[in-house]
């Protein structure tokens, strides 16, 4: 008896684990096999192969791409001033990437298309590079006319998937996924998640909730000041559990001086939308000055003016996001992480002040 229960036993475990792998084969996008995904605009898509011609018409779409090693397949690409200038290692992140930093010089070459800017690119463009699958973003298609673009490619019987144009973890990460998912790149792709989520959680756990600390991220251009209620480095300010000093309704408003300072922020991160300022001259002009010179974050030197590229990195839809959190979290923590950080934070030499992660993780 008891040796015809141990064969009916092991019987059972046999179809059961037959089954259960049939599921997965039918399902695809397992086992590294190209899945049926649902993109952020509700496109339902699913390849029977990885394609071999994609345009990408976002530069955070072509790092994605590249990031899950499939560079050579791209044949078309947008093209925006010094977008591709970030560092090829990211700081916190044990990983190599094939990260597209000559992706202009290929242009040059003629070994890639330009299909245009991220917010002037055409279908037209796009179409004459014969590609097989074009991944754009949502915030590339937000109005009926820019819309036209993807549903013209669709008529074509061009594939489109849609990213989202977010910068939390989350949307960064269902990003990556979604790509892996449907290139059939899944374990890559885990590979990336899980390393932004050690880097994410080793940042957290190195600054600490900060709690009391009233803070604003404000873009100084053109003359004016603008403030943003979600934006890369607020949105890391707020998780570490900072107060956003001038919250608006609006993703972005004008403020005026004397509003800085009836808010007196504790900590201030400027950016200048790249117009290239003269940070040391406005810093002094700000010092001179009797409004900004009495807000409390100018007064005690609290405030962190950022260039380009460090700025570009809190904004980076990919992996890279891990280095602008960590420039952040360092502006807000920099006593207790032991960082010597300068008012300006400049492009070159951003990347020495969060070396302190490359050494906790």
């Amino acid at each position: 008896m008891e040796s015809k229960q141990i064969a009916i036993i092991a019987v059972v475990i046999v179809a059961v684990a037959a089954i259960a792998a049939a599921f997965v084969l039918t399902q695809g996008g397992h086992n590294d096999e190209p899945g049926e995904i649902t993109d952020a605009y509700g496109n339902v898509i699913k390849l029977d192969k990885v394609p071999e011609r994609i345009v990408s018409t976002t530069v955070t779409a072509t790092e994605n791409i590249c990031d899950l090693g499939l560079r050579a397949n791209l044949v078309g690409v947008s093209l925006n001033s010094h977008v591709y200038e970030v560092t090829t290692k990211v700081t916190g992140v044990p990983l190599t990437f094939d990260y597209p930093a000559t992706i202009e010089a290929d242009i040059e070459s003629g070994k890639l298309a330009s299909v245009g800017t991220s917010n002037k690119w055409t279908a037209e463009t796009v179409a004459k590079c014969n590609p097989e699958l074009v991944v754009m973003e949502m915030n590339q298609i937000s109005t009926a006319e820019t819309l036209a673009r993807m549903t013209q490619l669709q008529s074509l019987g061009i594939t489109c998937c849609v990213l989202s144009s977010e910068n939390t973890w989350e949307d960064i990460n269902s990003n990556i996924t979604l790509l892996g998912e449907l290139f059939g790149k899944q374990t890559r792709a885990k590979e990336i998640t899980s390393a932004a989520n050690h880097a994410d959680k080793t940042i957290r756990d190195a600054v600490g909730k900060v709690s009391g600390l009233r803070v604003a991220h404000i873009c100084f251009c053109w003359g004016s000041y603008y403030i943003y209620n979600e934006s890369g480095p607020m949105n890391v300010m707020l998780n570490l559990g900072c107060t956003n000093a001038l919250p608006t309704t609006s993703s972005f408003a004008t403020i005026t001086t004397e509003a800085i300072l009836e808010a007196n922020p504790d900590l201030i991160i400027f950016d200048d939308m790249a117009t290239n300022l003269n940070w040391t001259d406005v810093i002094a002009e700000w010092k001179a000055d009797d409004i900004m010179g009495n807000v409390s974050a100018i007064k005690n030197n609290n405030f962190y003016c950022m260039e380009y590229q460090p700025f570009q990195a809190t904004s980076y839809t990919t992996i890279h996001y891990v280095m602008g959190e960590a420039i952040v979290a360092t502006a807000v923590a920099h006593e207790k992480l032991g960082i010597d950080l300068p008012n300006i934070i400049t492009s070159a030499k951003w990347v020495d002040y969060i070396s302190w992660l490359d050494e906790k993780i």
